[in-house]
């Protein structure tokens, strides 16, 4: 997988993606870049439609609040080629596991090592034996509990 790759979320069979959103850093040539140091959230239960009804084939439905304090969530259908999984920044945090033998398993950061972007993760599935292991930022997609 390369980054910046996302056809695994097209793939039904990859994740119960309902139970969890998924947050994307959006590139620069999204709407002049107008959006590139925020991060956007799948929509809840359906990643492909919004209020604003089903999304063009290629693109994903994400939300994103404004800049500043008070400011309404907005819509937008995504084209998938400018999107980036978003990593985590802190422990505590949810990720989805992208690539190896966890791949399409959510796990929960114990440790986040910022300079050389990698996380410590153990999976959440209540049934593991606190396996913990260490992935690169490219090999995860941080997520949100719905």
């Amino acid at each position: 997988m390369f980054v910046g790759s996302i056809e695994w979320l097209f793939d039904d069979q990859f994740c119960n993606f309902i139970c969890h959103q998924l947050c994307f850093n959006i590139g620069i040539g999204y709407q002049a870049g107008n959006y590139s140091k925020q991060v956007m959230h799948t929509t809840c239960l359906d990643c492909f439609s919004n209020h604003d009804g089903q999304a063009p084939p290629g693109c994903v439905s994400l939300y994103v609040f404004g800049n500043h304090i008070g400011a309404a969530m907005k819509y937008h259908h995504v084209p998938m080629c400018f999107l980036t999984p978003a990593s985590p920044t802190t422990k505590d945090q949810l990720v989805l596991v992208l690539q190896g033998d966890w791949r399409g398993s959510f796990c929960r950061v114990i440790r986040w090592i910022r300079k050389e972007k990698k996380a410590v993760v153990t999976l959440i599935d209540p049934s593991s034996s606190n396996q913990v292991t260490v992935f690169p930022a490219e090999d995860i997609c941080l997520a949100l509990s719905i």
